[in-house]
């Protein structure tokens, strides 16, 4: 493309080079044979001229006697010498013996008039006349030569105008020749773009609107190795990179749908041995031995259930932003999902960790996904270095921000890297790395109104998250976002109150009921939404605890019919779900009003309390 441009450049830079040397100088030289030719014949033409008038003042002196005839003649001799003789050499050869015979009349006439002029002051009348006869035929003669010598000036004029005529015909055809070299090479030049800028483009159009139509698949043509080649080499590149990721998406969402069922079966049995090891526990018989071991049964179930939770939150994010989050509690969460490489990759975690953070603003699950996204690449760096291998992460609070860090003491960043840190697709772990994380994390945090930063370290890496603090809220621990039990009150029971348990599987519901039972409740259980709905139109609870998952009619159905058919009870409804990620954001009922599996029984209780008494407990 460049050097079409630079062809049509120098042909007119060609051109205007021709007519400089070619027609300019001979143009000049014709001028320069004309100038003396034309000057020549003025001055013959003007001398002529005042010999004429000369002739007819001397014959007004000679015969009519008129005294100022005579002066002005006499005046005239007086001048005759004066005037520079024209150079013959500078004129034709052929124009110079008339020429030279002109001047020599001419010369004759001006001494007639001289000596005439003698004549008439001497007296001489008769020779005087004598000599204005000779005068006039001298003049006739002249007039003759100079006939002659401007037929012969024309006709050298005429040859200069058609050697000038010719040399401009000449630069004329010249001209069109270069004309129409130059429209021939304006169309090679129009075609050789066309083919090498307009086509490319074309095509690298067409594979963009294919892939904005979702085929990953599509490939530019590289034609020529030149700036459209290298575009079209990138944008084959590009696609391939969305191609990898979005194989490794679909990978991953299948993983998080295969998450997502494995959770719902693993968290009712889960859910099943932590509502029977509290159940027993509520004995105040037990044997100690055996309290100790339901009390460790219970929290390794809290544990496989917090793991599952954490999994589920981080495949299927589904949090709106601008929600309030307990940035120590996220910190944990995460750690919690990648605690199984610290002990395997012999890697020292230390948490430095403020108790005085206030909420931040964001979704929890999705700053949870920056959080991990940093902590592997901690335990990724950390790989292959020297012992001891450890891991920071610090937390803490300054000018409405709140802050946590993730540092490792590996080998650090290369400085080459640090200005491509957060820029798509660029990774230092090879194939291995897609080179997204960073980049897709500082994305999170922005949309959150925090940021990302990288810090250099004397050694190691550290990456700072920064996120906006929430305004305060009365009535909130900011620390760890629990309400406040308010004193000087009766605390609120459920006692006889009628409860209504819906979930399929009996180990989960019977021993709630039990507990429920315990408490004071008036407990009916159901197995599905069909047999929740007869309940509902017989007794009319005042709160229901409803799994999602049911055969027959599901969680989500029941409370689209008690939205249509008893609105006020929607209300009073605590959704308990093993898999809390199929909600997306149709929630039926409020988000403080969604338990996860497993759950302590006794926050159960707390939210029925909550919902029977309006939010207040």
């Amino acid at each position: 493309m460049l050097w079409s441009i630079s062809l049509i450049v120098l042909y007119f830079v060609a051109f205007a080079l021709y007519l400089a040397i070619r027609v300019a100088p001979q143009a000049q030289v014709l001028r320069g044979e004309a100038a003396p030719l034309m000057v020549l014949f003025d001055a013959l033409a003007e001398r002529t001229l005042a010999l004429n008038s000369m002739t007819a003042t001397a014959r007004r002196a000679v015969l009519d006697r008129n005294t100022p005839a005579l002066d002005s003649l006499r005046a005239f001799v007086l001048t005759i010498g004066s005037s520079p003789t024209p150079l013959l050499s500078d004129v034709p050869r052929d124009l110079r013996a008339p020429l030279a015979q002109s001047e020599r009349l001419t010369a004759d006439i001006e001494a007639g008039l001289a000596e005439l002029v003698a004549l008439v002051e001497t007296g001489q009348s008769d020779s005087a006349a004598s000599r204005l006869r000779t005068l006039d035929s001298l003049h006739a003669e002249v007039s003759q030569v100079v006939f002659q010598a401007e037929r012969g000036g024309f006709a050298e004029l005429a040859h200069l105008e058609t050697r000038l005529g010719a040399e401009v015909r000449r630069a004329v055809a010249v001209m069109l020749a270069w004309g129409a070299l130059g429209f021939a090479l304006l169309l090679v030049a129009v075609s050789i773009m066309r083919r090498r800028v307009e086509r490319p483009l074309a095509d690298l159009r067409r594979g963009l609107d294919a892939v904005a139509e979702g085929d990953l698949n599509s490939r530019v043509e590289v034609r020529r190795d030149d700036e459209i080649g290298e575009l079209a080499t990138h944008f084959n590149e590009m696609t391939g990179v969305l191609r990898c990721r979005a194989e490794e998406q679909g990978r991953f969402a299948a993983a998080g749908q295969l998450i997502a069922g494995v959770a719902h079966e693993v968290n009712n049995p889960l859910m099943a041995i932590a509502a029977l090891t509290d159940s027993r526990l509520e004995d105040a018989n037990l044997p100690a031995e055996m309290r100790d071991d339901l009390q460790q049964m219970r929290r390794q179930a809290r544990r496989a259930g917090k793991l599952l939770s954490g999994l589920l939150r981080f495949v299927r994010a589904g949090e709106p932003l601008g929600t309030s989050l307990a940035l120590n509690e996220v910190v944990q969460s995460a750690v919690d999902l990648v605690s199984y490489r610290f002990g395997v990759e012999e890697v020292k975690l230390e948490l430095r960790l403020d108790p005085s953070l206030p909420l931040a603003l964001g979704s929890a699950g999705r700053i949870e996904q920056v959080l991990v996204n940093l902590l592997s690449n901690g335990l990724d760096a950390l790989r292959g270095t020297d012992r001891p291998r450890r891991l920071t992460v610090d937390t803490w609070t300054g000018d409405g921000k709140v802050f946590a860090a993730v540092t490792d003491s590996g080998e650090g960043i290369v400085p080459m890297m640090e200005r491509r840190l957060f820029m798509p697709f660029a990774t230092t772990k090879g194939a291995d790395g897609t080179g997204l994380g960073l980049y897709i994390s500082r994305q999170i945090l922005r949309e959150s109104g925090g940021e990302l930063r990288y810090e250099p370290t004397s050694r190691g890496a550290r990456f700072v998250v920064e996120l906006v603090a929430a305004p305060a809220e009365t009535g909130v621990d900011a620390a760890n976002g629990n309400s406040r039990v308010r004193s000087g009150r009766p605390e609120p029971t459920l006692r006889g109150v009628q409860v209504l348990v819906v979930d399929d599987e009996p180990a989960v519901r019977q021993p709630i009921a039990r507990f429920l039972g315990r408490r004071g409740a008036l407990v009916r259980e159901a197995g599905d939404g069909h047999e929740a709905l007869a309940l509902i139109e017989a007794l009319e609870p005042a709160v229901l605890l409803v799994d999602l998952r049911m055969p027959r009619m599901d969680g989500m159905e029941l409370c689209e019919r008690m939205a249509r058919e008893w609105p006020h009870l929607l209300d009073r409804v605590i959704i308990l779900s093993g898999d809390l990620s199929q909600l997306g954001d149709a929630l039926p009922v409020p988000a403080d009003r969604v338990l996860a599996k497993p759950v302590e029984l006794r926050e159960i209780e707390r939210r029925l309390v909550e919902a029977v008494n309006g939010g207040q407990d």
